[in-house]
C-alpha cells in the first residue's frame, strides 16, 4: 500500500444503493482515461464489511496511540531506530485483509515519515514541538473520522453541523455503465457522511449478530446478520422455541408425554432384543394407533372447550399400560424364539 515516489494518487468511491455496497478505486491522478483501468483495481466492499472494518480499526486505535508516544521519543534519535519502530505498522498491514484498516495504517506510516523529515536541526526545539502538535492534530482527525457511532447510530446525540466541501464527481456512462464516482477526502469523511445519510433514511441501526459476532446494519434489536449459516441457526432456534412453546400448551402436554413414553419404550426394547429391527418395528407399527387415540380424545376436549385434565391423565396412563404390555409381549416373543434356537 505504500505509495510510489513522484506518483500522485487519489481514491474514488461509488455507492451502489441497490446492492448495499461501495466500490473503491485508487488511481494515478495523471491517468485521465477511466476506460483503461483494469477491473482488478476496483475494490468492492459491502456496507456491513465497511462497518466491521471501521469498528475493528476503532477498537485497535489505542495501539496506534501507544506507538505514537513511543515514536515521539525517537523523533530526534537515529533514523534507523525510528524506522525500525515505525515498521511495526506494516505488521498490521500485512496481517489484515480489511481495506480501511490497511489504508489508515499506511496513511499513518507515511504521515510519520513526512513529519520526521520536516524536523530542522537548526531550530530543533521549536521544530520538534511543531511536529508533535501536527501529529497529535492528525490523530485527532483520524479518531473523529472513524467514529462509527457518530455516523451510523440513530440514537447518538450530536450538535447540528452544516458542512460545505467541494465534491468532485466523475460520471461514467457507456452502453453498460452509468456510475457516479466521488473523489474521497484523505480520511474518507465524505464517504461516511454519504453512507450515514443512506443508513438513516432506511432507518437502519448498528446490530451485532449473536451467531458470528459480526456487526451489521439492520432493523432495531435484530440479532441475526442474514448470512446463510447464521440464518440457518436462527431459523432452527425459532423452530425449536415454537416447538417448546407448543409442547407446554394445555392441549399438547399429554401428546408430548405419550411421544416421550413411546421413545422410552422403543429404546428399552432395542436393548432387550439386541437391535433386532424386526421386533423394534413391530412395536413401532402400533405407534400411530396409540397417538391417534390420544389425539382424538384431546381434539374432543378442544371442540367442547374443555381444558385437558384429570380424565385425560387417566386416559394417558391406560395407553401407557397398553404400550408396556405390548412391549413386554414382543420382548417375551424374542426371548422365546432366541431360546429355542440355542
Amino acid at each position: 500500500m505504500k505509495k510510489k515516489e513522484n506518483t500522485q494518487t487519489a481514491t474514488y468511491y461509488s455507492i451502489d444503493f441497490a446492492n448495499n455496497k461501495v466500490v473503491m478505486l485508487t488511481k494515478d491522478e495523471k491517468q485521465n482515461s477511466w476506460e483503461s483501468i483494469p477491473a482488478d483495481v476496483y475494490t468492492t466492499i459491502s456496507f456491513n464489511e465497511l462497518l466491521n472494518d471501521i469498528i475493528e480499526f476503532h477498537t485497535i486505535f489505542s495501539d496506534f496511540e501507544n506507538l505514537k508516544e513511543r515514536l515521539f521519543s525517537l523523533l530526534t534519535r537515529e533514523i534507523a531506530l525510528f524506522h525500525n519502530t515505525l515498521k511495526e505498522l506494516y505488521d498490521i498491514i500485512n496481517n489484515s485483509s480489511k481495506y480501511f484498516t490497511r489504508y489508515y495504517t499506511d496513511y499513518i506510516y507515511n504521515f510519520f515519515l513526512k513529519e520526521r523529515a520536516s524536523i530542522k536541526a537548526v531550530i530543533l526545539e521549536r521544530s520538534l514541538k511543531s511536529t508533535i502538535e501536527s501529529i497529535n492534530n492528525e490523530f485527532d482527525k483520524i479518531r473523529n473520522a472513524i467514529n462509527y457511532e457518530y455516523y451510523f447510530n440513530l440514537k447518538s446525540n450530536s450538535c447540528i453541523q452544516v458542512l460545505d466541501w467541494d465534491d468532485i464527481k466523475y460520471v461514467i456512462r457507456s452502453h453498460d455503465r452509468n456510475e457516479i464516482y466521488h473523489k474521497a477526502d484523505k480520511l474518507f469523511s465524505h464517504l461516511f457522511y454519504d453512507l450515514s445519510s443512506i443508513i438513516h433514511n432506511k432507518k437502519l441501526h448498528i446490530c451485532k449478530c449473536k451467531y458470528c459476532k459480526k456487526y451489521f446494519f439492520g432493523s432495531e434489536n435484530n440479532d441475526c446478520c442474514g448470512d446463510t449459516s447464521c440464518k440457518s441457526k436462527h431459523l432452527n432456534i425459532l423452530k425449536n422455541e415454537k416447538r417448546r412453546k407448543k409442547s407446554k400448551g394445555p392441549y399438547d402436554i399429554h401428546i408430548t408425554a405419550l411421544n416421550d413414553y413411546l421413545s422410552q419404550q422403543t429404546f428399552q426394547l432395542k436393548a432387550i432384543v439386541q437391535e433386532d429391527m424386526y421386533y423394534v418395528n413391530k412395536l413401532k407399527s402400533r405407534n400411530g394407533e396409540f397417538r391417534n387415540r390420544l389425539k382424538d380424545e384431546i381434539e374432543r376436549c378442544r371442540i367442547e372447550n374443555i381444558i385437558p385434565g384429570h380424565d385425560q391423565d387417566i386416559f394417558l396412563h391406560k395407553l401407557e399400560a397398553e404400550i408396556y404390555i405390548y412391549r413386554t409381549q414382543i420382548a417375551d416373543e424374542w426371548k422365546s424364539n432366541n431360546h429355542s434356537n440355542i
